[in-house]
Formats: structure tokens, C-alpha cells, sequence
């Protein structure tokens, strides 16, 4: 109805323009019907507004199965206009000036709406009283205009922290603003869930294209639930739904940023969604903005299965408990670009039950010994911490380290080690024979070229 409205206002001028300047009997009537039209006007529009589409569907769905194609067609009592002012009783008032601002309603602008609405039947008095001349009423139409834009501008920045979507939350404003600035090769946003819907719809307003998926659920543990163990096939906990859409587009990009509403200091949290992808892609980190707003990084490479026998076997002896048993990496070639992305996957095994929790540190090394690139986190993202190890398993850890933009030319070590996230102590490293190496295992080393 709204693009047919204006439409109705023209055809009815003409009887308009005899209710207003002509003395005959249509003006006499006239007069009171189209106040009475003007007011039902308001009042349909006042009923609509005031409340919320999905509160009415929900009532006429409530009340009958497929009542919004039936009830909401034909019987009166739940007709749109009826039925949405017998709500206005029932339901908070939907109005965004009473409803979005985090600190109460923002009466400034419905003040500036009836000032606006009260110039402008001032000039129509004005204007039908005596004769206006033609400049003062292109004039009097332009300052309607500006006037209109500026408080239509004013009243969105009253209501720009809007609670209802919670726009009130500074952590989720820092996610939007990591979102807006992502400089990633061919991105791709997942939403794990609707928890951030209505937010990222109602401010993100960069051109990636990003999915809400699925509610998992399996997403958070019961109560007394026990965990499932680490060596779990995370993608067993993926509702289809989600797992679905997720591995589809997540392959025809080569970057995906996961949008998570819990993290690793939620002790309710499964997070299956983000546990799969750092199984099946390559991670390559994560901004926390609070411990429950949190954008997780994934290259989409497809990684190595946990137990797949690496390209390039080693055996390094990590401490006393853990070894190195090889690497893989993609791609598998000595010269890289800046802004490439090199996807490197580690094995590792349990000589014997680890007793400390430790994380893998994998860096770009520079000509000049120093930290290109580099990407610290516990095994698997955390999923498979090393005090969880067993004599005799065996662990994939996928990592993907993009080469910066202004790295200038030259030859770079890749390096991976292991230390105490408490104290930043490495595990001293020995190579097959025994002999000790240093701190730190030399993976490979590539050219990075123009």
C-alpha cells in the first residue's frame, strides 16, 4: 500500500481543491469528511507503527494455525488496523524514539516532529488564507525539505545506540569496526548463530558477503554434561544446518572471518562450529572484544587429516614428553608473494603424558632474525590442550601465516616451538640423534619476491 498512496492523494485532488476553495454543498460536507479521513489516516498509521510486525503475526498465529492468511483476512476483530490498536495495550509501544535509546526515550524528537508538523500546517493556514506568491512558496517547499532531512538525520543519530538491537554494547561496535576495516584475500563472514543478527544487519555496512547459520544444538552442555574428549571428530557436534552452508561457501572463498558469542572462558561452551573449522582449515587468529564478542580467523585450505602421514617427515624431540613428527605445507613451494597466505600444518605426538599445558608458536623470520608473521596459540585453538595428551596421540595443528603486504624482498625462515604460556620458557628441542638444537625447529625457508 505504501507505493500506491501517493498515487490515491492525487486522484482525490480534485475534490480536495473543491472541499477547500469552492462554496457549494460538497465544500459544507466535505469539511468534516475529510478531517474524519485524516484523522482514520493517523490512526492506521499510529496502529502499524506502534507495533511490531512479529508481534501481530505471532498473536494471529497463536490463535489459529495459518491465522495470518485467514483471522488477519477475515475476521474484523483481528483485521490489521483493529488488530494491531488492540495490541497497543498489550505490547510496548514499538516506537524507535521510546524504545532504542540505552539511557530513556529520546523526547526531543518527537518535540521537533510536532514543531515540523506544526510550521508546516501553519504555512498551509497561511497559504490558503490569503495568496502567497510563487518564490516564497518554492522557498517555503525548500526549507520543508532541509528541515524534513535534518531532523530525519537528527532523529537517527538520537537513536543510533539502539538497545533493541543491541547497539548498546561498545564490544559489538569494535566488531563492527574490525569487520568494516577486514583487508583479507576474498573474505567471507559466518555469524555462528543469530545471537549478532539484528546487530550486524542494523550496522555493518561493508560489501562482504556474510551468513547467520544454523543454532546448534549442541552448541552449549547441559547441565552436568561432561565434555566431549579432544579426540572428538568435531564435525559429528555440526548440525547439518549449519555444516551445510558453512562448508559450501566457506570453499568458494579463501578467507573466512567466524563471528563467535562465546569463547574458551565459557564453561558452557562446545563451540562445535569453531572447533571443525580449525580442524578442516588452517587458523590464522583471533580479536577478542569481550570474552563473549570474539572474530576468529580461518584460511580455507583444506587441511591434513590428524593422523595423514606428513610430506615432509622429521623427528624432533620436544622436553620429555612430546616429539615432532613432520609438516606439511601449502602451497609446497619456495617463492611466496606479499599478501599470499602460506598454510602450514605440524604434527606432533606424546612420547608421554605432558604435565603442564603448552602453546605451539609458529613465525615468519626475517634475513635479520626477526618476527615477520607469526601465530601463537594451544594446540588445535585450544580444542586438544597438551595436558589432555596421551602417551601415543597424535595431533595435527593448522595454522596459515599471510604474508604482510610491505615485506620487502628476500629469504625468511619458517620456525615452530613450544612454550609455557605462563612463564614464555621454551622446551629445549633435540634432533633424532639426540644433539640438542636450540629452542626452536627451522621448518623451511622461502623466498618472498615481488
Amino acid at each position: 500500500m505504501v507505493p500506491l498512496t501517493p498515487f490515491l492523494i492525487l486522484s482525490a485532488a480534485p475534490a480536495i481543491d473543491k472541499i477547500l476553495h469552492h462554496r457549494s454543498w460538497l465544500a459544507t460536507a466535505g469539511w468534516p469528511l475529510l478531517a474524519v479521513l485524516t484523522a482514520a489516516g493517523f490512526a492506521v498509521q499510529v496502529g502499524a507503527v506502534g507495533v511490531k510486525l512479529g508481534d501481530y503475526d505471532g498473536i494471529l498465529g497463536g490463535a489459529k494455525v495459518g491465522g495470518p492468511w485467514t483471522l488477519g483476512l477475515w475476521t474484523p476483530l483481528y483485521s490489521p488496523v483493529l488488530g494491531h490498536w488492540r495490541m497497543l495495550g498489550q505490547r510496548p509501544v514499538d516506537f524507535a524514539w521510546l524504545q532504542a535509546p540505552p539511557h530513556g526515550p529520546a523526547w526531543i524528537v518527537p518535540a521537533m516532529v510536532g514543531a515540523l508538523v506544526t510550521l508546516f500546517a501553519a504555512c498551509v493556514w497561511l497559504g490558503l488564507a490569503r495568496p502567497v506568491r510563487s518564490r516564497i512558496m518554492m522557498a517555503v517547499v525548500a526549507g520543508g525539505f532541509l528541515a524534513t532531512g535534518a531532523l530525519t538525520w537528527f532523529s537517527l543519530r538520537a537513536i543510533y545506540y539502539d538497545q533493541r538491537f543491541r547497539g548498546n554494547e561498545e564490544a559489538l561496535h569494535q566488531l563492527n569496526g574490525a569487520l568494516a576495516s577486514i583487508d583479507a584475500p576474498d573474505p567471507v563472514i559466518f555469524l555462528n548463530n543469530s545471537a549478532y543478527f539484528h546487530f550486524v544487519l542494523n550496522y555493518y555496512k561493508g560489501s562482504i558477503p556474510w551468513y547467520t547459520l544454523a543454532l546448534n544444538p549442541k552448541e552449549l552442555l547441559a547441565p552436568n554434561q561432561l565434555r566431549s574428549p579432544p579426540a572428538t571428530d568435531p564435525g559429528t557436534l555440526v548440525n547439518d544446518d549449519a555444516y551445510s552452508v558453512a562448508s559450501w561457501f566457506a570453499r568458494r572463498h579463501r578467507t573466512v572471518f567466524l563471528v563467535m558469542e562465546r569463547g574458551p572462558f565459557t564453561p558452557d561452551a562446545v563451540r562445535p562450529l569453531e572447533w571443525w573449522m580449525t580442524q578442516e582449515f588452517f587458523y590464522e587468529g583471533v580479536q577478542e572484544f569481550s570474552p563473549v564478542v570474539r572474530l576468529v580467523q580461518f584460511s580455507t585450505e583444506t587441511a591434513p587429516k590428524n593422523t595423514d602421514a606428513p610430506a615432509h617427515a622429521v623427528n624432533y624431540r620436544l622436553g620429555s614428553s612430546i616429539s615432532m613428527t613432520g609438516w606439511d605445507a601449502q602451497p609446497d613451494a619456495a617463492t611466496l608473494r606479499p599478501y599470499s597466505v602460506l598454510n602450514i600444518s605440524t604434527q606432533w605426538r606424546a612420547l608421554a603424558a605432558p604435565q603442564a599445558d603448552y602453546k605451539i608458536g609458529t613465525y615468519l623470520i626475517t634475513p635479520q632474525g626477526t618476527v615477520a608473521q607469526q601465530v601463537d596459540i594451544a594446540p588445535v585453538d585450544g580444542f586438544w590442550p597438551t595436558g589432555a595428551w596421551q602417551a601415543g596421540t597424535i595431533v595435527r595443528h593448522n595454522v596459515a601465516l599471510v604474508i604482510p603486504k610491505n615485506l620487502p624482498p628476500g629469504f625468511y625462515e619458517v620456525w615452530t616451538l613450544m612454550y609455557s604460556p605462563v612463564d614464555g620458557a621454551r622446551l629445549p628441542v633435540q634432533d633424532a640423534s639426540g644433539t640438542a638444537v636450540r629452542d626452536h625447529i627451522v621448518l623451511f625457508t622461502v623466498e618472498v619476491t615481488r
